[in-house]
């Protein structure tokens, strides 16, 4: 007999968690569909350089039409404050 499946719902952090980190809020969506869902696995996995440039291109292809970052200014979300 199979058990039916059980779905944990998806942990994210809030929105407000990622603006006390000093992150934009412009920035939170595409940080979130790029894979980044919580604060703890966005300062875990995440290299400042490489983010920066992930999230400039994610723009560019979504023409989202926000400010480029600068790794220095993604190295200060990484931070734990």
């Amino acid at each position: 007999q199979m058990k039916p499946l059980i779905r944990k719902p998806p942990v994210e952090s809030a929105r407000e968690e990622y603006i006390e980190a000093g992150i934009p809020e412009e920035w939170i969506d595409p940080l979130k569909k790029l894979g980044y869902t919580t604060l703890g696995k966005l300062r875990e996995t995440a290299k400042a350089g490489k983010l920066s440039n992930d999230l400039n291109v994610y723009n560019k292809k979504n023409r989202l039409g926000l400010a480029g970052l600068s790794p220095q200014a993604v190295e200060k979300w990484l931070e734990i404050s």
